[in-house]
């Protein structure tokens, strides 16, 4: 565990080289995950699925929430996003291009994500916490809306 938490400790990057260099991955990864049409399932869903997908999701949280005690860098590790993915694409799957779609439109969010924690970490020790968190907040809305037209004009999900 201590090698996934101090792998990028040594680079010799500002805030935004690292915030670059996430930027560049996804890309890279949305690149290539392929781009599938995503045809409805004619199959319709069973009244338990919704709550099931609910209870899933709950367990996953409260059972990370439980295993902190192995420390905050591990914690970290067992709740990142290759794990939550994972379970998304089973949960969601429905054939391989449904899972796959899953895991784009995921990899696509994730922009969000990085725009959220880039935002706070270079206010939060300047304009403190609530501010931070606000400007933040608005930064991934602005990210997630823009990313949203995209995808509705068709220029992010059919470029493969």
């Amino acid at each position: 565990m201590r090698l996934a938490g101090s792998l990028l400790q040594p680079l010799p990057l500002a805030h935004w080289g690292f915030f670059l260099v996430v930027l560049v991955t996804l890309t890279a990864a949305v690149t290539l995950i392929p781009h599938c049409t995503a045809i409805r399932s004619a199959i319709p869903t069973s009244w338990w699925d919704l709550p099931a997908r609910m209870l899933i999701g709950t367990t996953i949280v409260l059972t990370l929430t439980a295993a902190a005690f192995v420390g905050a860098k591990a914690a970290g590790v067992l709740a990142s996003f290759p794990v939550f993915g994972t379970i998304l694409a089973i949960v969601a799957n429905r054939g391989a291009v449904m899972a796959t779609q899953v895991l784009r439109g995921m990899v696509l969010t994730l922009y969000e994500f990085a725009t959220f924690f880039f935002v706070l970490g270079l206010l939060l020790t300047t304009v403190g916490a609530l501010p931070a968190l606000l400007a933040a907040i608005a930064n991934t809305l602005l990210t997630q809306t823009s990313a949203l037209r995209l995808v509705q004009c068709g220029q992010i999900l059919n470029t493969v």
